[in-house]
């Protein structure tokens, strides 16, 4: 008995989507690599092309997705924290062409901050366990979702300041500043 295998490739395989990731080195305790050495095979598999750019310094976020084309990539990854996030938002909201540019463009996380704020809410929404590999897998199905973001406008600063977590007011920001030079003990 011989047996013939045929493939029949009725349809063209459908294009990769193409990611610009964004690792920021010094973030949390300074774990983004590692965490990125776990998150990128499983980002492989899921068959997607990656452009890997580690931010040099504060802002360097902010003037790459500012200078993003509409179309050049399909989503945006982190790796980092929460403040790599607020760099991105804040670059898209400013921009005039923000609605055309999020009609084509998704954003993506893989935690690698100190608390991970954004990243435990996304994945607790999305009925998943939090972790790097969640997060990855998350972003490879290439699951999406809407979140609030909040608009600020304030009286003595030009740009207005987009937030998708959480605002802080007196106290609570000037305690976390305070607090920066001690990130050191964890």
């Amino acid at each position: 008995i011989i047996f013939i295998l045929i493939f029949f490739f009725d349809k063209e395989m459908p294009p990769l989507r193409k990611l610009l990731i964004l690792i920021n080195p010094f973030s949390g305790r300074r774990l983004a690599l590692r965490q990125w050495d776990i998150a990128k095979p499983i980002l492989l598999k899921c068959h997607v092309e990656m452009t890997e750019i580690r931010t040099e310094r504060a802002g360097h976020a902010y003037e790459l997705a500012n200078d993003l084309k509409k179309g050049e990539y399909d989503g945006i990854v982190t790796v980092s924290g929460d403040g790599l996030i607020h760099e991105i938002v804040n670059a898209i909201f400013r921009r005039d062409d923000w609605f055309q540019l999020l009609s084509t463009l998704t954003l993506g996380f893989i935690p690698a901050g100190t608390s991970n704020g954004l990243v435990k809410n996304i994945s607790e929404q999305a009925g998943e366990e939090f972790g790097v590999e969640t997060s990855a897998y998350l972003v490879g199905k290439g699951r999406s979702m809407r979140m609030d973001l909040t608009e600020i406008e304030c009286e003595y600063q030009k740009e207005k300041v987009y937030s998708v977590l959480s605002v802080a007011w007196a106290i609570i920001a000037d305690c976390d500043l305070n607090s920066e030079v001690f990130r050191c003990l964890g």
